[in-house]
């Protein structure tokens, strides 16, 4: 589960993770628990629940698979997460889309979605897609545009023991002969494509000294119909259930028939050629760009209606062993085993956390807001005392239409974002920024606005600012984000954002109180 390594990594660097699981078949609390971190379950579907979908158009096309209607996702999730409190999310669900993403997490909290269909909207700041042939482009319209892609197997998130055997598995392979073969096709494997294989398997004449290990979750329905087949085989045939050591069995085989899920970059980092059969739809796109790479062979279906010619190719007894070190050289290339530290190393520079401002934050926003002559560049040059900022600031702190945030680095306040609803339609808001003196220059700016642009007030599809023209800084910030120049007023360039596929025309009405134009 890449879900869980991600917690692991994250738990042995010094951080706490807490799982949110809904209580269906397959949940996996028990083992979360003995990895040591906390879990929530939420409830299971109510009798109608499981039958009823996403209330509002567009449905995601696995929206069923979350069990329950959007509105009691939400609801439920964010009951948890607002007692939870925590740094970030990360959400790896195919059901939830961006919607969940904008109403679930509290406010100003950054979201990571961990992704391989590319086939809805999300709301994040980082996105993990570890799918060979993925590109950029894919997710054009579908993220913000300040979000991180992490894309493609470079990123693959494997646990550490796979990057540790790498060398051992790589120098074995030079020299292999076919003696050792792993079957692996998932925990569950619920249409029995284990004894699909095993039957194909049995009428092909073998290496003489060829060993096969099937590797099956505890919970398979199959378990014992694939145990009584194994005593069947040709070959010496052992079934293992609920092994905590795959990659050892990795290193040591010489050849695998496995499903063509994220398991595909744990053999590829062990250099482990491989016959690939697609049990889900969702795994056809993978699937078919390592049989186009050369890294794996494609079978087909679980049914192995057109695998049987290719098993025969490579595992009777005169097979060409160079095929399978060829395949080994090319699928050892696409994965290294390094993608969990980096995908570690973009959080840890995504360790930033937004808050809603609060009374406290008053007397430090006025400092940012209006020293260093930082005033030149707002709508009025004048500075109001300190008892008449605030007096704006606690009635804008009250005000459902004025939406007021602190951004934090390492710890620390170092700036001021703020969205002003539009009464009259809002879906559109105004957004500015303020930076602390000593955050300036350092590209904290940008990484606070894109936090904010990546969850605006809800509802708030259309973002619009003002920026000064001599403010050349700031005006790159927003141009770096994706905002469009639309127009100027005055001395001020106008710039507009939509934070959805639907476009809405930038707002021309300004706040009716003290001006706050982009500050930064």
């Amino acid at each position: 589960m890449r879900c869980l390594t991600l917690a692991n990594l994250l738990v042995e660097n010094g951080d706490r993770c807490h799982f949110i699981c809904r209580d269906l078949p397959g949940h996996m609390m028990d083992y979360i628990l003995t990895c040591g971190h906390g879990v929530t379950l939420l409830p299971p579907p109510t009798a109608g629940q499981a039958e009823s979908n996403l209330s509002a158009p567009p449905v995601p096309p696995h929206a069923s698979w979350a069990g329950v209607p959007l509105e009691d996702e939400v609801a439920q999730s964010r009951a948890v997460l607002a007692k939870l409190a925590p740094d970030r999310v990360v959400l790896d669900h195919y059901a939830l889309d961006a919607r969940w993403e904008m109403q679930a997490p509290p406010r100003g909290t950054p979201v990571m979605v961990i992704d391989d269909l590319a086939d809805r909207e999300h709301l994040c700041d980082i996105l993990l897609d570890q799918n060979l042939g993925r590109r950029a482009e894919n997710y054009a319209g579908l993220v913000p545009p300040h979000c991180n892609l992490l894309i493609g197997p470079h990123y693959a998130l494997l646990r550490p023991e796979f990057g540790r055997l790498r060398q051992r598995a790589l120098s074995r392979r030079k020299d292999a002969q076919l003696k050792n073969l792993l079957i692996t096709l998932g925990g569950i494997d619920k249409d029995n494509a284990t004894s699909a294989v095993l039957e194909a398997i049995s009428g092909i004449a073998l290496p003489p000294d060829l060993k096969i290990t099937v590797v099956m979750g505890q919970n398979a329905p199959c378990i014992s119909t694939v145990r009584a087949q194994a005593e069947m085989m040709p070959c010496p045939t052992l079934v293992l259930c609920g092994i905590s050591n795959m990659a050892d069995l990795m290193t040591e085989a010489d050849l695998c028939i496995g499903a063509a899920g994220s398991t595909s970059w744990e053999r590829c980092a062990l250099g482990l050629p491989t016959l690939l059969l697609v049990l889900a739809d969702n795994q056809r796109p993978g699937a078919t760009a390592l049989a186009k790479s050369g890294a794996a062979m494609l079978l087909g279906d679980g049914h192995m209606k057109n695998g049987s010619i290719i098993l025969h190719e490579y595992l009777r007894a005169d097979a060409d062993p160079d095929r399978l070190r060829h395949m080994s050289s090319l699928a050892a290339n696409l994965v290294d085993g390094g993608g969990a530290t980096r995908i570690y190393d973009n959080i840890q520079w995504h360790r930033d956390q937004m808050r809603a401002a609060n009374g406290d934050d008053i007397s430090t926003i006025w400092e940012w807001r209006y020293g260093d002559n930082a005033q030149r560049f707002y709508r009025s040059p004048d500075v109001p005392s300190i008892d008449d900022h605030t007096a704006w600031m606690e009635k804008a702190l009250s005000d459902p239409l004025r939406d007021l945030r602190v951004f934090c680095h390492a710890g620390q306040p170092v700036a001021h974002i703020r969205f002003d609803i539009d009464a009259e339609n809002p879906t559109e808001a105004e957004i500015g920024i303020c930076l602390s003196h000593s955050a300036r220059g350092q590209g904290i700016g940008q990484r606070a606005l894109g936090m904010a642009c990546a969850t605006p007030p809800f509802g708030v599809q259309c973002l619009n600012a003002e920026v000064h023209k001599d403010n050349t800084a700031s005006a790159r910030i927003f141009e770096k984000l994706g905002f469009r120049h639309v127009g100027t007023d005055g001395e001020f360039f106008k710039l507009v954002l939509e934070t959805s596929t639907s476009r809405h025309p930038a707002s021309t009405q300004s706040p009716s109180e003290e001006k706050h134009s982009d500050d930064t």
